[in-house]
């Protein structure tokens, strides 16, 4: 990893800190709402905090949270806790490669595909994407580009 990446930035564990255990309370606090009510607080309370999380797992993939490797994985798997799918090791690895193969056709995992910039040329197509854009961050590089998980 490129050393200018590598920065202690105390405020993202102050962050997962305080944000982890805010989301799982709203994961409690709403579980018995009315729909209406739960609607309402997952989308707006529960995005922030969910985006807010994935860009700190972000942060410690550029060992941006702390200097040290060890604590950044745990604080990125720590983030990823209230989400349901464990991703941070994986969007770790594959997110070096989005910097190292920056607008590769068939080395950058966040460059879309030809048949997928095909689909996404009309608006019901721009729809289904951006509908299911975290699916398909998900898995395109798990199905694509085989690597071994965040191992340096």
């Amino acid at each position: 990893m490129a050393k200018y990446l590598i920065n202690d930035k105390p405020y993202s564990i102050i962050l997962t800190l305080i944000l982890v255990p805010l989301a799982m309370a709203i994961i409690y606090f709403v579980k018995d709402a009315s729909w209406p009510v739960f609607l309402a607080t997952v989308y707006i309370l529960g995005g922030t905090v969910n985006h807010t999380l994935h860009v700190l797992i972000h942060d410690f993939t550029h060992w941006a949270g702390h200097p040290n490797m060890t604590v950044c994985k745990i604080f990125a798997i720590l983030c990823n806790i209230p989400m349901g799918v464990p991703s941070a090791i994986s969007f770790g690895k594959f997110h070096a490669d989005h910097h190292n193969f920056l607008g590769e056709h068939g080395k950058d995992p966040d460059l879309p595909f030809m048949e997928e910039s095909e689909h996404i040329r009309k608006k019901f197509g721009k729809f289904i994407f951006f509908l299911t854009i975290s699916i398909i961050y998900a898995f395109r590089p798990l199905l694509f580009f085989k690597k071994e998980m965040w191992t340096s």
